[in-house]
């Protein structure tokens, strides 16, 4: 109480202090404010937060280093709807806009130097022009250099027969657009400056200027890719080609390599990963026709080979290394990647057709065809129903069913009306729940609780649901479930905090989250202000009718 006092105070003293003339203050009217400001960084802050009084002054430093951006903060405290509707989840948190829309989260230290120089990458055309020798010898060696301290992974260079035409005009658009800062872009007019560096490194590229050509060079010493433009080339084939170019045409998954493969940044985020035991007499040939079909569908897909010796990785999808390999899951992982503004080009797919937003889905090649084969035309033929959107149902983890798949409907309906919570897995959820919402004449809701068994507040919140459930065991239009979120998948929300409590009403709506209090009373509150029908409880009315005025 007395840290909350004086950090308040503190907060109160730097109000009284003159505000910096560079950097606005904003309302409610965010997108409209700034949409005159072609750049412009917000920092969404809470007077009473430590970190954002330190922060204060180095987001003073970082605006006066870039001058021409625009600078503007949004008091969280007195706007927190906005800050919400903003997707704010913590403080400090600097966002950047183009034209008032969101274009990106900034997830750098809480430095000067380095938000400067994030901004300032992002909001000038990170490209540079290759007039001579002076300017191409500085780029090149920011890759080739016997110190690439830079961490540079590749150049991308654009030779056009004009840098003034419209396809070297979308290859900027690229430029401007990427994310990264391991990559560096360049045009130019004269493709002999880019060839004499690369001749004396064993690479070639053409020199006629009949086409206009990308190059990209890759700091592993990987021979030159290349590709022809012209105006019909759309800034998104650019992004998938340098994507590509800069990735192996199959990856082997082992602890190197995870963390860039799940949580990197760049490459398609579709991954399709191969699961065999090359030892085996079935694993022969395998991860050959895989590698060939990988070459020529590298731009939408990122290959990868899981041995059989990474159980943990085949338990996650349920796959038993000695009946089930070689087989394919396809990950599609487009759901997480990072919100942009419309008119934004980013280096990844995250907004392709058939994406769900922050959600991640798996399908398994032996769900979807018997045979299991790994083969060329088959894996052809999953690819084209996955990106055709005709895969329905994913792969979703679960733990064991106690008792048959048939009979767990009536040990839910049966648990329920003995006041007892019904537990749920994933292989459960649609024949009890998802069953429920699509027959007309089920007018149960459930009120589902996820948790985690690791969870302080899940453990302290199970006595108050146990009681819930013995609440309502005479109302038979309420179910009060649980489902242990760490082991069991639902393809209809994304739990990434616990505990979370959902509704899901016997209407079909979408699912309603459950903000309140985790108190036995709150909770029968919100079941009496949301039930679909009438019910007495605790000798008082809800639901039905009374929705509204409750």
């Amino acid at each position: 109480m007395l840290r909350r006092a004086l950090l308040a105070a503190a907060a109160a003293t730097a109000t009284q202090t003159t505000p910096t003339p560079d950097i606005i203050d904003l309302d409610a009217n965010i997108t409209n404010t700034l949409a005159t400001h072609e750049v412009a960084v917000v920092n969404f802050y809470a007077p009473w937060c430590a970190h954002c009084i330190r922060f204060e002054g180095e987001y003073a430093l970082a605006a006066s280093k870039v001058p021409l951006v625009t600078w503007a903060r949004l008091d969280c405290a007195l706007h927190r709807e906005t800050s919400e509707a903003h997707n704010v989840e913590g403080y400090p948190h600097v966002k950047l806009y183009r034209h008032g829309r969101f274009a990106m989260d900034y997830e750098g230290p809480n430095e000067a130097h380095q938000l400067a120089r994030w901004v300032q990458r992002r909001s000038t055309p990170h490209v540079d022009e290759l007039k001579d020798w002076s300017d191409a010898r500085p780029f090149l060696a920011s890759l080739f250099g016997d110190d690439n301290s830079k961490g540079v992974r590749g150049l991308v260079v654009g030779v056009f027969a004009s840098n003034a035409s419209e396809t070297a005009q979308t290859f900027a658009r690229v430029a401007s657009g990427d994310d990264g800062d391991d990559l560096s872009f360049a045009l130019t007019t004269k493709p002999e400056l880019v060839a004499q560096a690369l001749r004396e490194r064993d690479h070639t590229i053409a020199l006629d200027m009949n086409e206009d050509r990308v190059h990209v060079l890759s700091s592993t010493g990987d021979d030159v890719k290349t590709m022809t433009v012209d105006s019909s080339t759309t800034p998104r084939t650019i992004a998938a080609f340098v994507n590509s170019a800069l990735e192996p045409a199959v990856t082997r998954f082992d602890s190197s390599t995870a963390a860039h493969l799940f949580h990197g940044m760049r490459g398609p985020r579709v991954h399709s990963l191969l699961f065999v035991d090359e030892a085996s007499k079935k694993g022969e040939g395998v991860a050959d026709a895989f590698a060939a079909l990988a070459a020529d569908e590298r731009l939408k897909v990122r290959h990868v080979i899981v041995p059989s010796s990474e159980a943990r990785v085949l338990k996650h999808f349920d796959l038993n290394s000695g009946f089930d390999l070689p087989t394919v899951v396809l990950c599609d992982l487009r759901g997480l990647a990072p919100s942009v503004g419309d008119d934004e080009v980013v280096l990844d797919d995250s907004r392709d057709a058939h994406v769900h937003a922050k959600k991640a889905f798996a399908y398994r090649l032996r769900d979807w065809h018997a045979s299991n084969r790994v083969d060329r035309a088959t894996l052809q033929s999953f690819y084209a129903a996955f990106f055709d959107g005709n895969l329905t149902t994913p792969f979703l983890r679960s733990q064991p069913i106690v008792g048959s798949l048939d009979d767990a409907p009536m040990r839910a309906r049966e648990a329920s009306e003995e006041g007892r919570v019904v537990t749920l897995v994933g292989k459960t959820w649609d024949v009890v729940v998802g069953a429920a919402r699509r027959d007309d004449d089920d007018d149960r809701d459930f009120l589902v609780l996820f948790h985690a068994p690791w969870c302080g507040h899940c453990i302290q919140l199970m006595p108050v649901w146990a009681q819930l459930a013995e609440l309502y065991r005479r109302v038979h239009s309420i179910v009060v479930a649980s489902v242990d979120a760490t082991q069991n998948e639902v393809a209809s929300v994304d739990i990434d905090q616990f505990p979370s409590i959902y509704l899901f009403d016997a209407r079909g709506s979408p699912p309603v989250l459950y903000e309140g209090a985790l108190d036995l009373d709150a909770l029968s509150r919100f079941l009496k202000a949301r039930g679909t029908r009438a019910f007495d409880v605790d000798g008082l009315r809800g639901g039905g009718e009374l929705r509204d005025e409750l």
